[in-house]
């Protein structure tokens, strides 16, 4: 039962990604911040529903049954990713720990990597 609630929630996430990919992907995939965990919509879970019950899971995953939009493939926006975030990571140079008052060139590239990640607000 355990194993059936995993995979059953791994599949509303897969269909909930597949239906927005296409008008969200851009900012899902490339943005400053993750992509919210919604449900699919009634319809989609539907046919899942449906293509379980009547034994075409198979056909309903691998089909255009269930991602009529694909990830968008967009090398530039992966390669601006990576080099922003490698030119990051090379950024950070200190590996001391830091002590009340004291402060490290590090600091910039973290407070950048927190904004970005949605964990630090501009400002913040």
């Amino acid at each position: 039962l355990a194993r059936d609630k995993i995979l059953s929630d791994a599949m509303l996430g897969y269909l909930q990604f597949t239906n927005g990919v296409g008008a969200n992907g851009e900012r899902w995939l490339y943005g400053n911040t993750t992509y919210p965990l919604t449900l699919p919509p009634r319809e989609l879970n539907e046919r899942w529903q449906n293509a379980l019950n009547d034994g075409r899971l198979d056909g309903f995953v691998s089909g255009p049954g269930a991602a009529a939009s694909p990830i968008p493939e967009n090398a530039s926006g992966v390669e601006s990713y990576s080099g922003r975030q490698s030119s990051l990571a090379a950024a950070l140079t200190g590996s001391a720990s830091l002590r009340p008052g004291q402060f490290s060139d590090d600091i910039p590239a973290l407070r950048e990597i927190l904004q970005r990640t949605g964990m630090l607000h501009p400002g913040g």
